[in-house]
Protein backbone atom coordinates (compact mmCIF):
# COMPACT_ATOMS: atom_id res chain seq x y z
CA UNK A 1 0.00 0.00 0.00
CA UNK A 2 1.59 3.04 -1.29
CA UNK A 3 1.76 5.96 1.57
CA UNK A 4 -0.97 8.21 0.57
CA UNK A 5 -3.12 5.62 0.47
CA UNK A 6 -2.39 3.85 3.96
CA UNK A 7 -2.58 7.45 5.71
CA UNK A 8 -5.56 7.75 4.38
CA UNK A 9 -7.08 4.52 5.92
CA UNK A 10 -5.16 5.10 8.94
CA UNK A 11 -6.17 8.74 9.31
CA UNK A 12 -9.89 7.57 8.79
CA UNK A 13 -9.40 4.62 11.34
CA UNK A 14 -8.16 7.10 13.51
CA UNK A 15 -10.71 9.91 13.11
CA UNK A 16 -13.06 7.19 14.15
CA UNK A 17 -11.27 6.02 17.21
CA UNK A 18 -10.57 9.65 18.42
CA UNK A 19 -14.41 11.25 18.10
CA UNK A 20 -15.43 7.84 19.97
CA UNK A 21 -12.50 7.80 22.29
CA UNK A 22 -13.79 11.70 22.76
CA UNK A 23 -16.88 10.95 24.06
CA UNK A 24 -15.74 7.81 26.09
CA UNK A 25 -13.33 10.47 27.82
CA UNK A 26 -15.78 12.74 28.25
CA UNK A 27 -18.44 10.09 29.74
CA UNK A 28 -15.35 8.97 32.10
CA UNK A 29 -15.15 12.72 33.23
CA UNK A 30 -19.09 12.87 33.94
CA UNK A 31 -19.08 9.30 35.19
CA UNK A 32 -16.57 9.30 37.79
CA UNK A 33 -15.75 12.90 38.50
CA UNK A 34 -12.64 15.15 39.64
CA UNK A 35 -11.17 12.76 42.19
CA UNK A 36 -12.18 9.41 40.73
CA UNK A 37 -10.67 10.68 37.18
CA UNK A 38 -7.10 11.40 38.63
CA UNK A 39 -7.67 8.40 40.14
CA UNK A 40 -8.43 6.40 37.21
CA UNK A 41 -5.28 8.55 35.13
CA UNK A 42 -2.62 7.54 37.73
CA UNK A 43 -3.69 4.32 37.47
CA UNK A 44 -4.04 3.89 33.56
CA UNK A 45 -0.52 5.93 33.18
CA UNK A 46 0.82 3.00 35.28
CA UNK A 47 -0.36 0.08 33.62
CA UNK A 48 0.72 1.77 30.27
CA UNK A 49 4.21 2.08 31.98
CA UNK A 50 4.13 -1.25 32.78
CA UNK A 51 2.99 -2.42 29.57
CA UNK A 52 6.30 -0.40 28.06
CA UNK A 53 8.81 -1.83 30.34
CA UNK A 54 7.65 -5.31 30.15
CA UNK A 55 6.53 -5.87 26.62
CA UNK A 56 7.76 -2.91 24.37
CA UNK A 57 10.82 -4.37 23.16
CA UNK A 58 8.18 -7.11 21.70
CA UNK A 59 6.24 -4.47 20.11
CA UNK A 60 9.28 -2.86 18.84
CA UNK A 61 11.29 -5.72 17.90
CA UNK A 62 8.05 -7.49 15.97
CA UNK A 63 7.81 -4.13 14.09
CA UNK A 64 11.03 -4.22 12.87
CA UNK A 65 11.55 -8.16 12.37
CA UNK A 66 8.10 -8.27 10.32
CA UNK A 67 8.86 -5.06 8.28
CA UNK A 68 12.48 -6.40 6.96
CA UNK A 69 11.26 -10.54 7.15
CA UNK A 70 7.93 -10.63 7.15
CA UNK A 71 8.44 -14.75 6.21
CA UNK A 72 9.13 -14.57 10.15
CA UNK A 73 5.60 -12.88 11.20
CA UNK A 74 4.24 -16.69 12.48
CA UNK A 75 7.43 -17.16 14.13
CA UNK A 76 7.03 -13.66 15.96
CA UNK A 77 3.56 -14.05 16.43
CA UNK A 78 4.42 -17.78 18.55
CA UNK A 79 7.49 -15.58 20.41
CA UNK A 80 4.64 -13.15 21.53
CA UNK A 81 2.56 -15.30 23.05
CA UNK A 82 5.13 -17.42 24.86
CA UNK A 83 6.56 -14.68 26.27
CA UNK A 84 3.45 -13.60 27.91
CA UNK A 85 2.17 -16.84 29.32
CA UNK A 86 5.28 -16.65 31.08
CA UNK A 87 4.67 -12.86 32.33
CA UNK A 88 1.12 -14.59 33.30
CA UNK A 89 2.63 -17.13 35.56
CA UNK A 90 5.09 -14.36 36.95
CA UNK A 91 2.23 -11.67 37.49
CA UNK A 92 0.06 -13.75 39.20
CA UNK A 93 2.69 -15.50 41.85
CA UNK A 94 4.34 -11.11 42.20
CA UNK A 95 0.46 -10.11 42.92
CA UNK A 96 -0.57 -12.80 45.31
CA UNK A 97 2.69 -12.40 47.23
CA UNK A 98 3.23 -9.02 47.14
CA UNK A 99 -0.36 -7.33 46.59
CA UNK A 100 -1.53 -7.04 50.18
CA UNK A 101 1.50 -5.36 51.24
CA UNK A 102 1.58 -2.71 48.15
CA UNK A 103 -1.75 -1.52 48.93
CA UNK A 104 -1.15 -1.18 52.35
CA UNK A 105 2.17 1.21 51.30
CA UNK A 106 0.09 3.37 49.11
CA UNK A 107 -0.81 6.82 50.99
CA UNK A 108 -4.36 6.92 52.54
CA UNK A 109 -5.33 9.50 49.97
CA UNK A 110 -5.18 7.09 47.46
CA UNK A 111 -5.62 3.46 48.82
CA UNK A 112 -9.19 3.54 47.81
CA UNK A 113 -8.39 3.94 44.19
CA UNK A 114 -5.76 1.30 44.48
CA UNK A 115 -6.94 -1.61 46.08
CA UNK A 116 -5.93 -5.25 45.71
CA UNK A 117 -8.70 -6.16 43.41
CA UNK A 118 -7.67 -3.06 41.34
CA UNK A 119 -3.74 -4.05 41.26
CA UNK A 120 -5.55 -7.57 39.70
CA UNK A 121 -7.09 -6.08 37.29
CA UNK A 122 -4.23 -3.70 36.20
CA UNK A 123 -2.01 -6.98 35.93
CA UNK A 124 -4.77 -8.71 33.50
CA UNK A 125 -4.80 -5.53 31.60
CA UNK A 126 -1.19 -5.34 31.25
CA UNK A 127 -0.71 -8.89 30.31
CA UNK A 128 -3.45 -8.44 27.88
CA UNK A 129 -2.01 -5.18 26.06
CA UNK A 130 1.29 -7.06 25.75
CA UNK A 131 -0.63 -9.39 23.49
CA UNK A 132 -2.99 -7.09 21.50
CA UNK A 133 0.26 -4.81 21.08
CA UNK A 134 2.68 -7.32 19.85
CA UNK A 135 0.02 -8.74 17.31
CA UNK A 136 -0.98 -5.43 16.18
CA UNK A 137 2.78 -4.60 16.07
CA UNK A 138 3.48 -7.80 13.19
CA UNK A 139 0.50 -6.29 11.32
CA UNK A 140 2.56 -3.59 11.30
CA UNK A 141 5.99 -4.30 9.95
CA UNK A 142 4.09 -6.27 6.95
CA UNK A 143 2.50 -3.11 6.09
CA UNK A 144 -1.09 -4.27 6.27
CA UNK A 145 -2.97 -1.50 7.82
CA UNK A 146 -5.95 -1.82 6.97
CA UNK A 147 -6.38 -4.71 9.42
CA UNK A 148 -3.84 -3.23 12.16
CA UNK A 149 -6.44 -0.28 12.27
CA UNK A 150 -9.27 -2.54 12.32
CA UNK A 151 -7.73 -3.22 16.19
CA UNK A 152 -7.74 0.11 17.59
CA UNK A 153 -11.43 0.88 16.50
CA UNK A 154 -12.72 -2.66 17.63
CA UNK A 155 -11.25 -1.82 21.08
CA UNK A 156 -12.97 1.80 21.53
CA UNK A 157 -16.25 0.70 20.19
CA UNK A 158 -15.96 -2.47 23.15
CA UNK A 159 -14.67 0.24 25.71
CA UNK A 160 -17.41 2.87 25.00
CA UNK A 161 -20.06 0.98 24.77
CA UNK A 162 -19.13 -0.70 27.72
CA UNK A 163 -18.67 2.31 29.57
CA UNK A 164 -22.25 3.63 28.49
CA UNK A 165 -24.00 0.34 29.63
CA UNK A 166 -21.86 0.68 33.07
CA UNK A 167 -22.61 4.42 33.30
CA UNK A 168 -26.87 3.17 32.77
CA UNK A 169 -26.62 -0.02 35.36
CA UNK A 170 -24.46 0.85 38.18
CA UNK A 171 -25.50 3.63 40.81
CA UNK A 172 -22.12 4.63 42.03
CA UNK A 173 -19.33 3.63 39.12
CA UNK A 174 -15.78 3.35 40.39
CA UNK A 175 -12.33 2.62 38.72
CA UNK A 176 -12.68 -0.95 39.72
CA UNK A 177 -15.61 -0.94 37.03
CA UNK A 178 -13.48 1.04 34.38
CA UNK A 179 -10.65 -1.75 34.64
CA UNK A 180 -13.16 -4.25 34.05
CA UNK A 181 -14.67 -2.21 30.90
CA UNK A 182 -11.18 -2.13 29.96
CA UNK A 183 -9.95 -5.71 30.38
CA UNK A 184 -12.79 -6.82 28.09
CA UNK A 185 -11.94 -4.54 24.87
CA UNK A 186 -8.66 -5.23 24.95
CA UNK A 187 -9.21 -8.88 24.87
CA UNK A 188 -11.58 -8.83 22.13
CA UNK A 189 -9.60 -6.60 20.17
CA UNK A 190 -6.40 -8.40 20.61
CA UNK A 191 -8.19 -11.78 19.67
CA UNK A 192 -8.54 -10.20 16.33
CA UNK A 193 -5.24 -9.17 16.39
CA UNK A 194 -3.82 -12.72 16.59
CA UNK A 195 -6.40 -14.27 14.35
CA UNK A 196 -5.17 -11.59 11.30
CA UNK A 197 -1.33 -12.89 12.20
CA UNK A 198 -2.27 -16.78 11.19
CA UNK A 199 -1.14 -19.18 12.72
CA UNK A 200 1.15 -19.19 14.98
CA UNK A 201 4.19 -21.15 14.20
CA UNK A 202 7.69 -21.46 16.44
CA UNK A 203 10.87 -23.55 15.11
CA UNK A 204 13.45 -22.87 17.05
CA UNK A 205 12.72 -19.28 19.48
CA UNK A 206 16.64 -19.25 20.66
CA UNK A 207 17.68 -16.97 17.16
CA UNK A 208 14.53 -14.96 17.05
CA UNK A 209 14.47 -14.08 20.96
CA UNK A 210 17.63 -13.01 20.24
CA UNK A 211 17.32 -10.81 17.20
CA UNK A 212 14.06 -9.58 18.87
CA UNK A 213 15.25 -8.62 21.97
CA UNK A 214 18.65 -7.12 20.09
CA UNK A 215 16.11 -4.73 18.00
CA UNK A 216 13.23 -4.21 20.12
CA UNK A 217 15.31 -3.58 23.20
CA UNK A 218 16.65 -0.10 21.72
CA UNK A 219 13.13 0.80 20.77
CA UNK A 220 11.91 -0.27 24.41
CA UNK A 221 14.34 1.84 25.76
CA UNK A 222 13.25 4.68 23.23
CA UNK A 223 9.79 4.57 23.94
CA UNK A 224 9.35 3.98 27.73
CA UNK A 225 12.13 7.33 27.69
CA UNK A 226 9.47 9.29 25.48
CA UNK A 227 6.59 8.04 27.17
CA UNK A 228 7.75 9.11 30.77
CA UNK A 229 8.62 12.58 29.38
CA UNK A 230 5.03 12.85 28.45
CA UNK A 231 3.25 11.28 31.10
CA UNK A 232 5.76 11.76 34.33
CA UNK A 233 3.49 14.73 34.55
CA UNK A 234 0.51 13.17 35.87
CA UNK A 235 2.41 11.13 38.97
CA UNK A 236 3.78 14.67 39.61
CA UNK A 237 0.40 16.40 39.93
CA UNK A 238 -0.85 14.24 41.72
CA UNK A 239 1.74 13.56 44.33
CA UNK A 240 2.71 17.69 44.85
CA UNK A 241 -1.27 18.34 44.29
CA UNK A 242 -4.60 16.10 44.64
CA UNK A 243 -6.56 14.11 42.95
CA UNK A 244 -8.91 16.41 42.20
CA UNK A 245 -6.07 18.58 40.38
CA UNK A 246 -5.06 15.94 38.48
CA UNK A 247 -8.19 14.87 37.62
CA UNK A 248 -8.88 18.06 35.71
CA UNK A 249 -5.60 17.91 35.01
CA UNK A 250 -5.87 15.16 33.04
CA UNK A 251 -8.25 16.87 31.02
CA UNK A 252 -5.29 19.04 29.23
CA UNK A 253 -3.52 16.16 28.94
CA UNK A 254 -6.28 14.05 27.11
CA UNK A 255 -7.04 17.08 24.30
CA UNK A 256 -2.88 17.16 24.29
CA UNK A 257 -3.02 13.67 23.54
CA UNK A 258 -5.43 14.12 20.69
CA UNK A 259 -3.69 17.13 19.13
CA UNK A 260 -0.72 14.92 18.71
CA UNK A 261 -2.27 12.21 16.87
CA UNK A 262 -2.28 13.45 13.68
CA UNK A 263 1.65 12.94 14.36
CA UNK A 264 1.38 10.23 14.93
CA UNK A 265 -0.57 8.49 12.40
CA UNK A 266 1.61 10.33 10.02
CA UNK A 267 4.51 8.52 11.89
CA UNK A 268 3.15 5.30 12.06
CA UNK A 269 2.20 4.73 8.39
CA UNK A 270 5.70 6.18 7.45
CA UNK A 271 7.46 3.47 9.82
CA UNK A 272 7.09 0.65 7.28
CA UNK A 273 7.74 2.74 4.64
CA UNK A 274 11.65 4.00 5.49
CA UNK A 275 12.22 0.43 6.61
CA UNK A 276 11.37 -1.04 2.84
CA UNK A 277 13.52 2.01 1.63
CA UNK A 278 11.22 4.51 0.07
CA UNK A 279 12.70 7.29 1.84
CA UNK A 280 16.07 6.87 0.94
CA UNK A 281 16.10 10.68 -0.42
CA UNK A 282 14.15 12.02 2.79
CA UNK A 283 11.72 14.08 0.99
CA UNK A 284 8.97 12.06 2.15
CA UNK A 285 9.74 12.60 5.90
CA UNK A 286 10.21 16.04 5.15
CA UNK A 287 7.27 16.85 3.53
CA UNK A 288 5.24 14.79 6.12
CA UNK A 289 7.04 16.78 8.97
CA UNK A 290 6.72 20.07 7.25
CA UNK A 291 2.70 19.47 6.98
CA UNK A 292 2.42 18.07 10.34
CA UNK A 293 4.08 21.19 11.29
CA UNK A 294 1.56 23.71 10.04
CA UNK A 295 -1.75 21.00 10.44
CA UNK A 296 -0.66 21.87 14.53
CA UNK A 297 -0.24 25.15 14.38
CA UNK A 298 -3.72 24.95 12.77
CA UNK A 299 -4.89 23.16 15.59
CA UNK A 300 -3.19 25.21 18.75
CA UNK A 301 -5.25 28.15 17.14
CA UNK A 302 -8.33 26.41 17.10
CA UNK A 303 -7.86 25.23 21.34
CA UNK A 304 -6.61 28.90 21.89
CA UNK A 305 -9.71 30.39 20.94
CA UNK A 306 -12.38 27.82 21.43
CA UNK A 307 -10.88 25.38 23.69
CA UNK A 308 -12.56 26.58 26.83
CA UNK A 309 -15.84 26.66 25.52
CA UNK A 310 -15.39 23.02 24.56
CA UNK A 311 -13.93 21.87 27.38
CA UNK A 312 -16.82 22.53 29.60
CA UNK A 313 -19.44 21.72 27.02
CA UNK A 314 -17.81 18.20 26.70
CA UNK A 315 -16.58 17.62 30.14
CA UNK A 316 -18.33 19.96 32.61
CA UNK A 317 -18.03 23.22 34.24
CA UNK A 318 -15.52 21.78 37.49
CA UNK A 319 -13.21 20.99 34.24
CA UNK A 320 -12.62 24.23 32.85
CA UNK A 321 -9.80 24.56 34.56
CA UNK A 322 -8.01 22.16 32.31
CA UNK A 323 -7.77 25.24 29.24
CA UNK A 324 -5.02 27.28 30.66
CA UNK A 325 -2.50 24.38 31.61
CA UNK A 326 -3.70 23.47 27.60
CA UNK A 327 -2.20 26.58 26.25
CA UNK A 328 0.82 26.66 28.08
CA UNK A 329 1.66 22.83 26.72
CA UNK A 330 0.95 24.66 23.15
CA UNK A 331 4.32 25.35 22.22
CA UNK A 332 5.81 21.95 23.44
CA UNK A 333 2.91 20.20 21.53
CA UNK A 334 3.22 21.88 18.07
CA UNK A 335 7.40 21.45 18.30
CA UNK A 336 7.25 17.59 19.25
CA UNK A 337 4.34 16.83 16.63
CA UNK A 338 6.88 17.89 14.52
CA UNK A 339 10.36 16.37 15.46
CA UNK A 340 8.09 12.91 16.18
CA UNK A 341 7.94 12.73 12.05
CA UNK A 342 11.42 12.48 12.02
CA UNK A 343 11.97 10.89 14.97
CA UNK A 344 10.31 7.74 13.04
CA UNK A 345 12.74 8.00 10.13
CA UNK A 346 15.37 7.74 12.81
CA UNK A 347 13.55 5.15 14.82
CA UNK A 348 13.69 2.94 11.36
CA UNK A 349 17.33 3.61 10.86
CA UNK A 350 17.67 1.03 13.76
CA UNK A 351 17.41 3.52 16.86
CA UNK A 352 20.58 5.33 16.96
CA UNK A 353 21.54 7.36 20.45
CA UNK A 354 19.93 10.74 20.25
CA UNK A 355 16.55 8.50 20.32
CA UNK A 356 17.77 7.46 23.94
CA UNK A 357 19.27 10.45 24.85
CA UNK A 358 17.26 12.71 23.89
CA UNK A 359 14.15 11.70 26.11
CA UNK A 360 16.15 11.08 28.89
CA UNK A 361 17.58 14.40 29.29
CA UNK A 362 13.97 15.72 28.83
CA UNK A 363 12.72 13.50 31.31
CA UNK A 364 15.03 14.75 33.82
CA UNK A 365 14.43 18.51 32.74
CA UNK A 366 10.55 17.84 33.19
CA UNK A 367 11.04 16.43 36.54
CA UNK A 368 13.33 18.49 37.69
CA UNK A 369 11.29 22.15 36.50
CA UNK A 370 7.67 19.80 37.92
CA UNK A 371 9.13 19.87 41.40
CA UNK A 372 10.49 23.79 41.28
CA UNK A 373 7.30 25.06 39.43
CA UNK A 374 4.21 23.44 40.77
CA UNK A 375 3.95 24.20 44.05
CA UNK A 376 4.48 27.99 43.19
CA UNK A 377 1.99 27.63 39.94
CA UNK A 378 0.27 25.11 39.98
CA UNK A 379 -1.30 23.08 37.20
CA UNK A 380 0.84 26.38 35.16
CA UNK A 381 3.72 25.09 36.31
CA UNK A 382 2.99 21.31 35.34
CA UNK A 383 2.24 22.57 31.96
CA UNK A 384 5.09 24.90 31.64
CA UNK A 385 7.68 22.35 32.45
CA UNK A 386 6.28 19.79 30.13
CA UNK A 387 6.37 21.66 27.22
CA UNK A 388 9.92 23.19 27.77
CA UNK A 389 10.89 19.50 28.28
CA UNK A 390 8.73 19.12 24.84
CA UNK A 391 10.70 21.62 23.06
CA UNK A 392 13.88 20.57 24.13
CA UNK A 393 13.36 16.99 23.03
CA UNK A 394 12.25 18.36 19.84
CA UNK A 395 15.30 20.26 18.40
CA UNK A 396 17.43 17.47 19.90
CA UNK A 397 15.63 15.12 17.32
CA UNK A 398 15.58 18.05 14.78
CA UNK A 399 18.97 18.02 14.55
CA UNK A 400 19.88 15.16 15.03
CA UNK A 401 17.35 14.27 11.91
CA UNK A 402 19.45 17.29 9.94
CA UNK A 403 22.95 15.61 10.43
CA UNK A 404 21.36 12.14 9.30
CA UNK A 405 19.82 13.66 6.46
CA UNK A 406 22.81 16.60 5.54
CA UNK A 407 19.40 18.86 4.93
CA UNK A 408 19.66 22.60 5.51
CA UNK A 409 17.75 24.31 8.28
CA UNK A 410 15.52 26.36 5.54
CA UNK A 411 14.89 23.27 3.67
CA UNK A 412 13.90 21.55 7.40
CA UNK A 413 11.54 24.53 8.15
CA UNK A 414 9.62 25.66 5.24
CA UNK A 415 6.48 25.17 4.56
CA UNK A 416 6.90 24.64 0.97
CA UNK A 417 10.55 23.31 0.13
CA UNK A 418 11.68 22.15 -3.68
CA UNK A 419 12.40 18.60 -2.73
CA UNK A 420 14.48 17.90 -5.77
Amino acid sequence: MNYARGLSVTALATGLTFALGFANQALLARMLGEEGRGALAAVATTVLLATLVIGEWVNRGNTFIAGHQPTRASSLLSLTLVWTALLSVVFAIGLWLAGPWLAAAISDQLSESLSVPVLWWAGVLTILLVVQRGAQAILLGLDRLRLYNVVPVLFIVVYLGGNALLAATTATPDVLHVLGVWCVAVALSGVVAIAACGRPVLLDPRPLLRQTAKVGSRGAVSATLVFLMFRSVIYLVGALMSLEALGVFTIAVIIAEMIQRLPNIAGTVLLPKVMAGQDADHTMSLRIGQITLALSLLASAAVVLFGRFFITVVFSAPYAGAYEPLCLMLPGLVASGFASILNSKLVATGYPPVTLWAPAVALVLNVGLNYRLIPDWGLAGAATSTSVAYIFWAVAITVAYRQHTGLQWHRLLATSADHR
